[in-house]
């Protein structure tokens, strides 16, 4: 999967509770392997970074394992 069909998808914690969109991808261009996901949130697109072991799936929507709460 492309960097480019992930940047928009909208987040959503495992409520199912609307985080935000991803804005940009932190990766090492040496290994590549990803370091942070960064998440736009609400209207001051307040930015947040989710780390990998903390997604639990990718697809139309990316789906995390763990709570809203947790984040902020």
């Amino acid at each position: 999967m492309k960097t480019s069909d992930i940047i928009g998808k909208k987040v959503f914690d495992i409520n199912a509770n609307e985080v935000g969109k991803v804005s940009y991808i932190d990766f090492d261009l040496m290994d590549g392997v990803v370091n942070s996901i960064g998440i736009s949130i609400g209207l001051m697109k307040k930015k947040i970074e989710i780390k990998p072991e903390d997604i639990k799936t990718v697809g139309d929507t990316i789906i995390l394992n763990i709570s809203k709460d947790e984040i902020l």
